[in-house]
């Protein structure tokens, strides 16, 4: 690089000595010489605990050592700044690498990311960082080497099963920002607590750190607070116990109970704590579920609202739980647009061929035996589904039963639901059945009789 000099007699080497594989700005022609442009370098390497944030890419920019200017000189590699240290022969010069080592390693994690944080969440999240640490919560990012780093990424420290960065929403001034937050570097208690549903052991954040959280995050308000627990905290405020369960099983719960009961799992989401049962409100699903989970999950609620409307039918098709506003103007033969199942709108059945709904309904009035035939079959070996009322037909199975529709649970004998009569605690409550009901009485239980038919008394 060739940087002129006005008074070329002092004792300092002329820049003309540098490296030439470095490029001076083009737009700055201030004279400067070679100690004032090593200085500038140490200084910027000492600030880049403070400007890594905003930097991209793999070139770390100096700031024109004129200090007149806003042009920047570009190190390119870390061999370039390795030269440069030599030059300045300065005592720690290997820390100086290992900091721009390490900030080099933290821009690319940044940049690997999808969708890129953008400079004001970049800009929040430096903030964030910096008061995390400040307050003991957080490893400080720029102390640690690249060793340690990948260590992190791994997810070998304390058995931590998240990546080194999440974004995740934080609260801006007019809108949520998805911000980047080094989860891997919260500092963790030393010994593990076993999850009550995995029992893997998980590492908490440090006691003295939980017990002042929210104080901490007051000025940082956002799901990331609660996201970036080991365990799902905010169900502490609801329920009257400590939550013993990691956030991973906690998601695993909810995406099971929609997969299972469809649409009727929104009303089975209860707390997990084997003595609480408190019915998870939709704030907290919204929090703890995956997203593709609580898409779900939303879309159930909707579905289920809708259902009030008299256009609105549900598929009836097997394993199929959605449902449908119609537009009945040209023909009551609907088709279920997630399916493509084809219904009666008017007689909420499986379309009848070959008939319209006038034909089918003069054919009930004026007895065809078929018909007759099929309706009593139907009265006699079906029970509509205390939940969505479509018929149920009960095979060989236990008296549990489970609508293959809305994946509502039943007792088969007195329709009582299977919630009250198994609630989450596992003791089985007999009282739960109606009166009349079979199991009310008697000492088994409806998944101990199998059959078509309740034994004879």
């Amino acid at each position: 690089m060739r940087f002129e000099q006005a008074t070329p007699n002092i004792s300092y080497p002329l820049v003309d000595e540098f490296p030439t594989s470095l490029r001076r700005p083009i737009i700055c022609r201030t004279s400067v010489c070679l100690v004032c442009y090593l200085e500038s370098v140490l200084k910027s390497i000492q600030g880049l605990p403070e400007t890594w944030w905003e930097m991209s890419g793999s070139t770390v920019l100096i700031p024109c050592p004129c200090g007149a200017c806003s042009a920047d000189i570009a190190i390119q590699d870390r061999g370039t700044l390795q030269r440069l240290l030599r030059l300045t022969k300065v005592q720690d010069a290997d820390e100086k690498l290992r900091i721009y080592d390490t900030a080099q390693h933290l821009v690319s994690v940044l940049d690997s990311l999808d969708p890129q944080p953008t400079l004001e969440a970049r800009q929040v999240a430096k903030r964030l960082h910096q008061h995390l640490t400040s307050n003991g919560i957080m490893k400080p990012l720029l102390d640690l080497g690249i060793s340690e780093l990948h260590t992190l990424e791994e997810g070998v420290t304390h058995d931590v099963k998240s990546s080194l960065v999440q974004l995740l929403e934080l609260n801006g001034t007019d809108e949520v920002l998805r911000v980047p937050i080094f989860t891997q570097l919260l500092q963790r208690e030393q010994s593990p607590v076993e999850c009550s549903i995995c029992t893997e052991p998980v590492y908490d954040l440090i006691g003295e750190a939980l017990n002042k959280w929210d104080t901490i995050c007051s000025d940082y308000d956002g799901d990331w607070k609660w996201k970036v627990l080991p365990f799902p905290r905010k169900l502490e405020q609801r329920c009257s116990h400590t939550v013993d369960f990691c956030t991973e099983c906690l998601e695993n719960y909810i995406e099971a109970q929609l997969d299972q009961h469809g649409r009727a799992g929104c009303h089975l989401l209860t707390c997990p704590s084997s003595d609480c049962g408190r019915r998870l409100e939709y704030d907290e699903v919204k929090l703890y579920a995956r997203q593709e989970t609580f898409s779900k999950y939303d879309k159930y609620l909707t579905l289920e609202a809708l259902s009030n409307l008299p256009s609105f039918r549900w598929c009836l098709a097997e394993n199929c739980s959605y449902g449908q506003i119609h537009d009945l103007i040209e023909s009551k033969h609907i088709s279920c647009e997630e399916c493509g199942y084809e219904m009666c709108f008017e007689h909420q059945m499986k379309w009848h061929n070959d008939l319209t709904c006038e034909e089918f309904d003069s054919m009930e009035e004026n007895g065809d035996p078929r018909f007759r035939e099929t309706r009593d079959w139907v009265n006699a070996n079906t029970k509509q589904c205390p939940s969505c009322g479509v018929n149920t037909q009960k095979g060989p199975g236990c008296f549990h039963m489970t609508c293959t529709l809305c994946r509502h649970e039943f007792c088969w004998e007195c329709l009582a639901s299977w919630s009250d009569i198994m609630p989450r605690s596992g003791q089985y409550n007999q009282s739960a059945h109606r009166d009349g009901c079979y199991f009310r009485s008697s000492n088994r239980q409806p998944t101990q009789v199998t059959g078509e038919h309740i034994p004879i008394r």
